[in-house]
């Protein structure tokens, strides 16, 4: 579940920086909102460094002039659940939604739902969600498909829970973490072709991509295939940028995948 976990801060990180930009462009004529929208930069700027306590500190300056606008409080959830707050993420998301009922805050209160084991209220959430979809247009249904996924997964409905992860890849083929969850799925019911065929189209996707390519390197180490996975790691090293959180998960598992092909 750790990996599962972190995608979901990964994952809400992106969908932030998503909805702030649709803030800027759609109130850049206001002043105010563009004051707002720099103050949510440097907050997006601080969860992005993993500066958390510096941004949740940020927050409540913003809740004090702007308490009544429902990015503030997305944001303010996004930063409780990284946090592992999921009590008062939870509130946040909800008072959001209140505020503007979309869909963003909705999937996010999903995700709390499933870190807190409410897999029920999550797959409730989520049907709610895939309702509205059509009417708001929802651009990324593909995240809603793989919550949806996951959900039933923790219920041990492997027929809905593939059902709805490919539906995850359907709507977005290139969608990397809906390949990976696809391949977790399928591997938990000893479908390894399936599972291995999943990880390798979230690689193929996501080169440079954390999750993908761990995935896919310990599939290959509970295989006994060592050596397949000493050269995806070593060829996932090669790129530039790495995150240091990322590549000190690499180097432990090239280490493991050279120590079994030693022996």
């Amino acid at each position: 579940m750790g990996s599962i976990l972190r995608f979901f801060v990964f994952c809400f990180t992106l969908m932030m920086l998503v909805h702030c930009q649709t803030i800027e462009t759609a109130k850049k004529n206001d002043s105010k909102s563009k004051v707002l929208q720099s103050k949510i930069g440097i907050i997006v700027s601080y969860i992005n460094s993993g500066n958390l306590r510096t941004a949740l500190k940020e927050v409540k300056q913003l809740k004090r002039y702007w308490s009544d606008h429902h990015d503030v409080y997305l944001i303010d959830g996004l930063i409780h659940l990284a946090l592992d707050n999921n009590n008062k993420a939870e509130q946040a998301f909800k008072r959001s939604y209140e505020i503007k009922e979309s869909i963003s805050p909705l999937l996010n209160l999903s995700s709390v739902y499933l870190k807190s084991k409410k897999y029920t209220s999550a797959i409730q959430t989520l049907k709610k969600i895939e309702g509205q979809m059509e009417s708001e247009k929802y651009k990324f249904p593909e995240r809603v498909y793989l919550n949806l996924g996951i959900a039933y997964s923790h219920q041990n409905d492997h027929v809905n829970s593939v059902k709805y992860l490919k539906r995850s890849v359907e709507e977005n083929p290139t969608y990397h973490m809906g390949w990976v969850e696809l391949g977790r799925e399928y591997e938990s019911k000893g479908k390894r072709r399936s599972a291995l065929e999943s990880y390798k189209k979230g690689v193929q996707f996501c080169k440079n991509c954390i999750e993908p390519t761990a995935e896919l390197s310990k599939f290959y180490l509970r295989n006994n295939k060592n050596i397949e996975s000493v050269k995806l790691l070593t060829r996932f090293l090669k790129f530039k940028k790495i995150d240091k959180r990322h590549k000190k998960i690499v180097h432990r598992l090239l280490k493991v995948s050279r120590k079994k092909f030693l022996r």
